[in-house]
């Protein structure tokens, strides 16, 4: 056999050649994927209402009254004096208008709004030996009222004034008018109360302060107060006032 033949050869048998292929042994079967576990949805919690806010205070701090007597008036006189007994009760109704003008580079603008009126009844809470009484007013309506001018209707300050449902607001005054720290609170406000609260300590009146000195009738006399408003802007009020 020559040299080739047998190179060949071990060739074919290197490479396998014509023999047969080993058995081979049969892969397992695939087996079936495991199910797929549903989700079980999560348990629904039930919705809880909302929780009800705190109260709400707007405090207004005393400021400051000084009086000029301008004219004693005629006639017999006599000093003026507020007087309250403990545990007094009355029926009150507050009636607030504002207006304010506004003028920039030559040109006013009125800005008027309803009136807005607070119900309810004023106690006297204590009176001390010099006659200065502590009081809360508790309110029990509260409206508004068209005016002329205004260009807000009065029927959406009545939506507004609605959150002062429950108002109180606590003072004290003394013998001559001078106010203490006024404290007006809502118990149970809605998202309308803080605003509706700082537009009624924009319009809270005060009692008119009386002068020291004896005076009769058509007696004339001059208040000032110094106050801020909005907690920005120093306001100095004076009110003439003239006993009728």
């Amino acid at each position: 056999m020559s040299r080739l033949s047998i190179l060949l050869i071990a060739v074919v048998t290197a490479c396998g050649g014509k023999s047969s292929p080993p058995p081979t042994t049969p892969l397992p079967a695939d087996e079936p994927p495991a199910p797929v576990a549903k989700a079980e949805p999560a348990p629904t919690e039930p919705v809880k209402p909302p929780e009800p806010a705190g109260p709400v205070e707007v405090r207004i701090p005393a400021a400051p009254v000084t009086v000029k007597l301008v004219s004693a008036g005629k006639g017999k006189k006599a000093p003026l004096r507020y007087s309250a007994k403990s545990g007094d009760k009355q029926q009150v109704e507050v009636a607030m208008d504002f207006a304010a003008k506004q003028t920039e580079n030559g040109t006013s603008q009125d800005q008027i709004v309803p009136t807005i009126v607070l119900t309810g009844e004023s106690e006297a809470k204590a009176v001390d030996a010099e006659g200065n009484a502590s009081y809360t007013l508790n309110v029990t309506t509260t409206d508004a009222r068209d005016v002329t001018g205004s260009q807000i209707p009065a029927e959406k300050f009545r939506v507004v004034l609605g959150s002062l449902a429950g108002l109180t607001i606590s003072s004290s005054l003394g013998a001559n008018g001078s106010i203490g720290e006024t404290t007006m609170r809502v118990e149970k406000p809605t998202d309308m109360s803080a605003g509706a609260l700082e537009l009624i300590r924009l319009t809270l009146p005060t009692f008119p302060a009386l002068p020291k000195e004896p005076v009769g009738v058509g007696a004339k006399w001059q208040a000032t107060m110094t106050a801020k408003l909005a907690d920005k802007l120093d306001v100095t009020q004076v009110t003439d006032y003239e006993l009728v």
